[in-house]
């Protein structure tokens, strides 16, 4: 009769400790899973507002030079911003013109330029492929000397949450060894 109790009591402590496995296995996936949304949101927001610092830049110093028509001092504004950490494009657009563009050697695209309504202003995700792009417009004089676009790139929104997702997951993995063990 002794051997039966010593085993219900084994086969209790690794119920148990199953139990607690599967446990720490979801709550660390509701972990993650909310981990990796909170950073793409910051990530998103943080893109969103380093695009707008720029356009606002930009605008500002281009105003001037759109309406002097120097398109000189366009065009080097333009590709000194697309130059920028993350930001992919630059453009001037004036009655439906492309005054300046940081595309080397050609427009931006028709369907990027088509892709805003006019008095459109708010923030609009860019499909191109595999890459995505926010796009940013910031009026000149309300609008009437033209506006800027601005396109941040979000490939590294992708890249970031990736490495945060793989060191959640690794703890994830640790912890539940940790217990299992």
């Amino acid at each position: 009769m002794t051997p039966r109790p010593a085993r219900l009591r084994i086969d209790l402590w690794v119920k148990l400790a199953l139990f607690a496995a599967v446990g720490v296995m979801l709550t660390h996936a509701v972990h993650l899973t909310i981990g990796n949304l909170v950073a793409i949101r910051a990530l998103a927001r943080e893109h969103e507002n380093h695009g707008q610092s720029v356009a606002r830049l930009v605008a500002n110093e281009a105003t001037e030079a759109v309406l002097l028509d120097d398109l000189i001092s366009l065009h080097e504004l333009v590709t000194g911003a697309a130059a920028l950490r993350g930001i992919a494009y630059c453009f001037v657009v004036r009655d439906g013109q492309i005054l300046a563009s940081s595309f080397q050697g050609s427009p931006p695209p028709r369907a990027l330029i088509d892709a805003r309504r006019l008095g459109d202003e708010a923030p609009l995700v860019i499909v191109r492929g595999q890459l995505r792009y926010l796009d940013l417009m910031e009026p000149m004089l309300d609008g009437n000397a033209g506006n800027i676009r601005v396109g941040v790139d979000m490939s590294s929104i992708r890249t970031t949450t990736r490495q945060v997702g793989t060191l959640l997951g690794l703890v994830a993995v640790g912890v539940i060894l940790a217990g299992v063990g």
